[in-house]
């Protein structure tokens, strides 16, 4: 084969790889935004690592309204 070929072949492998990517992320991006997110949080009073976690499930329910 001549290197154009290759080359010619190489572009259109890199274009349809982004295309499936592209396509992938879509779909799971809309995945992610049709079902909600349960998470049980058992934790204890006094606790210093339980309320790191309180505070941090605090900022992504905020950012992740589903969760």
């Amino acid at each position: 084969m001549s290197s154009r070929k290759i080359k010619k072949m190489k572009k259109i492998l890199i274009a349809l790889s982004f295309l499936f990517l592209f396509l992938f992320t879509a779909n799971f991006v809309q995945a992610q935004d049709e079902k909600p997110v349960e998470i049980y949080f058992f934790w204890g009073e006094g606790c210093p690592y339980c309320a790191q976690e309180s505070e941090f499930l605090d900022k992504m329910e905020d950012k992740y309204p589903t969760l």
